[in-house]
Order: structure tokens, then sequence, then C-alpha cells
């Protein structure tokens, strides 16, 4: 799942590509993104429902039950923190029209400077980041999940460090942006539901 949303920012990427070159015509980028988006969408929906199934089974009396709570409370809000997002890139930056989505996101970051929302949300997830740590049982496969999702910097193409929130939306259009938050999205949901299967399977004896 993780792996076809980073395939579907790549497609999104090339469709901004093709727009700013004018091979696309409105139909076809219309067409094209809502695709990569729909596909996107339903899987996160199907996660978001199994996450609630999974938090449904464990016992109220448990001892975990609430630290399973906040993991699941806290990726919610950040997923719908990034809906608002979303909505803000399609209706404020482009005006609903995809035909203009190759202009340049600058919900995060403009003129170089990182804005309000760019603060907030990386405020954000580094909260949910360390909610995910402290309820991930120490899982080695859940830990390295958790920081490749988010870590303070990455390496860019000229092996030189540069901020996490730079590397992924600085000067990059905002059909691909949308289609980035949606692949966050999708990471929120399934490292959410390793944490959550994990305290099913390795702390309640009964769901053994």
């Amino acid at each position: 799942m993780k792996t076809n949303g980073r395939v579907l920012v790549v497609v999104a990427i090339l469709i901004a590509v093709f727009i700013t070159i004018g091979i696309y015509s409105n139909r076809e980028v219309i067409s094209a993104f809502d695709k990569i988006n729909q596909k996107l969408e339903v899987a996160n929906s199907r996660s978001r429902v199994a996450n609630d199934s999974l938090l449904s089974l464990i016992q109220d009396d448990s001892p975990f039950k609430f630290g399973a709570m906040i993991t699941r409370d806290i990726a919610q809000e950040f997923y719908e923190d990034i809906e608002r997002y979303k909505l803000s890139l399609l209706k404020d930056e482009i005006g609903g029209d995809y035909s203009k989505g190759a202009v340049e996101t600058t919900i995060f970051i403009k003129d170089g400077v990182i804005t309000e929302h760019g603060t907030s949300f990386i405020a954000a997830m580094k909260q949910m980041r360390e909610v995910f740590i402290t309820n991930s049982d120490e899982d080695t496969l859940v830990l390295s999940k958790i920081q490749e999702f988010y870590d303070s910097e990455v390496a860019n193409s000229k092996e030189k460090s540069e901020a996490w929130l730079r590397y992924h939306f600085e000067g990059f259009p905002v059909i691909s942006s949308v289609a980035k938050l949606s692949s966050i999205q999708n990471d929120v949901k399934a490292i959410e539901n390793q944490i959550l299967t994990n305290v099913l399977s390795q702390k309640i004896p009964s769901a053994q």
C-alpha cells in the first residue's frame, strides 16, 4: 500500500510536467488526477475502517486501551489536518481548476519562508511521531517505518541535508503535493494499523 502510494505520487509529478509543456488537455488532466486521488483515498478509507475494527477488539478494561485510543485519535486528527491542507491547495491555490495544477505549492513554504501552515504541519507531525514511538512497543519494524515516514532532514539529490518540509514540498506543483499528502495519509494509517495489530497480538493473551 505504501509503495503504491509512492508510485502514484511519481505519476502525479509527471502529470504536472505534462501540463506545463502542454501535452495533456484539461480533460486528460482532470481524468488522470482524479484516478490517482481516488485510488489513494479508497485505500485510506479502507485502512481507516480496518483500524477502527482493530481498536474495537481491544477490551475496554485492557490496560493498553488508552494508548491504543491515543494512537488512533492523534493519527485521525493529523489525517483530517491533511484533508484541510488538500482542500486549501485545490480551492485556494488553483481554484478547483486542475489545468492550473502545475503552479507552485505555497501553502507550506512561500518565497523561501516557511508559512504558519508549514510550522503547524511539522509540529503536528512531530507530536504524532512521538505518540507512535511511545506506543510501538519498541517493535523494530514499526520504529523503522516511523523513522522512514518522518525524519527532520533528508539527503537531497546532491547528497546534502535538506529540511523534510522543503525536500518534499518546496517548488513542487500543487497537483503532485496533493497526491503526496494523500500518500502521507496512507503511511499514517499503515503505521497506526501495525501498532494496533501489535497491541492485539502481543499484549492481549485472549487475542492470541
